[in-house]
């Protein structure tokens, strides 16, 4: 008997041991796929859309170099070419996936990129003092629609489906570890049925074998069965936090990280849908194009973090007067910001217009550095019917120049593409 009893105990130390190395295959595994969900694609991603962005940014200021020729219109040329030139050879040379750098949508972008920019330094001169005249201007445009906006958005698009690829991967990983960690349970709980028969036939009498195995196997049960029940509900949170992460992830790519209303994406997204719905409807579009007036001066006096108070406070303004169904406020970049109104006529919108100005400019947000002591907003408004061949670009240039004019005029106002009229 005590040789027995001997037995049971190495056993028992065993089966401890054993444990201990199946609990350490866990946790490593578990460190290990944790390891596994590298942020590296997700990296390139953001990387990629960078670029994506300051490309719209600087074929935005090309076009209004192009279309409303003035120093400040160049200046802003020269330094959205320099910074998107920055930020893709910042991203080229950054990339350590000879994969991704060997994929025909990259190499075609690099190719294109590069060309460019011999391009504009052949046509303009090379350095800061370049000669941006008319044609010169027209031409990079014409390049730029023609060479470099398809292999971008391409390879955008290449990226991004290839991210989705990443996280669907790492979901099977999860069911694979789920799997696993099941398979472990399992053969732990073999292991311990076991040990408790051993046990059980050691240290008892023959008479008291079967209700000690009865209890055994009704402990068992009810061990499996809570087990079962965990399994369940951690199945269930992992997916409830899965459908949490992909909800969050797509609120983040609509959603401007600074002001949280709608980004410039959202709204370019937006725009094209509204056109196209109040095209098939024959209902006017009413955009409003606004720009907070002095900012720049405002960041210089007050800094950046009041800079970026103040871009909130206007963006919270803007989504309360976000009421019906197509609305949309988003910034637009900077120190812009854009209201889209489905079905509103040229009057209804200068009046939500005018009430969004004076709602910014009566909050009495000091800048010592404006004409009006305070912080206020330029508007141009524009509303077109839309039609199924046109273009969204038409009402996003005639609210641009409303804007223009705005500005022109004293800033701190409203006015209509469609008139000269001025709300003050």
């Amino acid at each position: 008997m005590k040789s027995r009893r001997n037995w049971v105990v190495g056993l028992g130390l065993a089966l401890v041991l054993v444990f201990a190395c199946i609990a350490w295959l866990q946790v490593r595994q578990f460190l290990h796929f944790s390891a596994s969900v590298s942020g590296s694609r997700i990296q390139e991603l953001r990387r990629a859309s960078t670029v994506a962005g300051e490309f719209e940014r600087f074929e935005r200021a090309l076009e209004r170099a192009v279309y409303l020729p003035n120093p400040a219109s160049r200046e802003t040329l020269q330094l959205r070419y320099d910074i998107f030139v920055n930020q893709f050879m910042v991203f080229a040379n950054g990339r350590n996936q000879p994969a991704s750098t060997d994929h025909p949508l990259y190499r075609r972008a690099l190719e294109n990129v590069n060309h460019f920019i011999d391009a504009f330094d052949h046509y303009m001169g090379p350095g800061a003092d370049r000669d941006m005249t008319p044609a010169a201007l027209l031409e990079m445009l014409r390049l730029s629609e023609g060479t470099l906006r398809e292999p971008i958005h391409d390879y955008m698009l290449y990226v991004n489906q290839r991210t989705t690829l990443l996280i669907d991967e790492q979901r099977a990983e999860v069911s694979d570890h789920l799997i696993f960690t099941l398979g472990l349970t399992i053969f732990q709980s073999l292991l311990t049925v076991a040990f408790a028969l051993g046990l059980v036939q050691v240290m008892r009498q023959r008479e008291q074998s079967k209700n000690a195995l009865v209890r055994v196997e009704a402990e068992l049960v009810e061990h499996l069965r809570n087990q079962e029940r965990r399994l369940e509900q951690s199945v269930a949170e992992r997916t409830a936090e899965l459908e949490e992460a992909n909800r969050s992830l797509e609120l983040l790519s609509a959603t401007d990280g600074l002001t949280g209303i709608a980004n410039r994406r959202h709204f370019d997204n937006l725009l094209q849908q509204e056109w196209k719905r109040q095209a098939r409807l024959r209902q006017p579009l009413a955009l409003a194009m606004m720009d907070v007036d002095w900012f720049k001066q405002y960041n210089d006096r007050y800094g950046h973090q009041a800079g970026d108070d103040c871009l909130r406070l206007v963006a919270g303004i803007l989504g309360s007067y976000v009421r019906r169904a197509g609305d949309l406020a988003a910034r637009y970049g900077g120190e812009e910001f854009v209201f889209v109104a489905p079905g509103l006529d040229a009057a209804e919108m200068l009046h939500l217009a005018e009430a969004i100005r004076s709602v910014v400019e009566h909050r009495g947000v000091p800048h010592l550095l404006s004409p009006f002591g305070k912080v206020t907003l330029s508007i141009g408004v524009a509303v077109v019917v839309p039609t199924a061949h046109g273009n969204p670009e038409v009402l996003l240039r005639q609210a641009d120049e409303a804007l223009y004019r705005a500005k022109s005029q004293g800033r701190n106002q409203v006015v209509s593409s469609a008139a000269s009229e001025v709300f003050i």
